[in-house]
């Protein structure tokens, strides 16, 4: 019996590559569809892939949510940094 590893090494597919579909990338997220199609919408999330160009199945890869989060936590970062001090300098 073989592995998913070993049957992606015989495909020619490197082992880390590593796809998400709409509903595990909405769930991951906890947000809903209309949600994630609004962020592509608006460039806030990457564009899917499509494994062809009749295809339907629209696939993410796991790097890119992996950088659309950090990205996200920096900015989060920056903006609390940014009130805090404009609240020091309100108090000094």
């Amino acid at each position: 019996m073989s592995t998913q590893p070993e049957k992606r090494k015989r495909a020619g597919v490197p082992a880390s590559v590593s796809v998400l579909r709409r509903a595990d990338v909405c769930e991951a997220l906890a947000v809903s569809m209309w949600t994630l199609d609004r962020w592509i919408r608006q460039g806030l999330f990457p564009r899917p892939l499509y494994m062809t160009p009749a295809s339907s199945v629209a696939v993410w890869r796991l790097r890119d949510i992996e950088n659309f989060l950090d990205k996200r936590c920096r900015a989060r970062r920056v903006k609390q940094l940014r009130g805090v001090m404009k609240k020091q300098r309100h108090h000094v």
